[in-house]
């Protein structure tokens, strides 16, 4: 059963981002001051809604599909707009 996108959340695209930029999910759990396993259940549920891998492992390390690189562009350009809704 997918879920339902609208069940998506600010962080849940946040930490898709950093998963993208980083490149880890290790590293996005060190940076986010979160345990590796709540950043994979996050990329988990986000492979659900989009139906998509979004990332995919190349030797020791992982890369984003085209789909999840579209994703986070998408999405990089909402969360800064919401930021910027939110500034003073």
């Amino acid at each position: 059963m997918a879920l339902d996108l609208m069940s998506l959340d600010f962080a849940a695209l946040r930490t898709l981002r950093l998963v993208h930029s980083h490149g880890s999910f290790s590293r996005t759990a060190e940076v986010m001051g979160l345990a590796q396993s709540t950043v994979s259940y996050t990329i988990s549920r986000l492979r659900e809604v989009f139906n998509d891998p979004l990332f995919v492992r190349q030797g020791q390390g992982i890369v984003p599909t085209p789909r999840c690189s579209e994703i986070v562009a998408q999405a990089s350009n909402l969360l800064d707009r919401f930021e910027a809704l939110a500034a003073p």
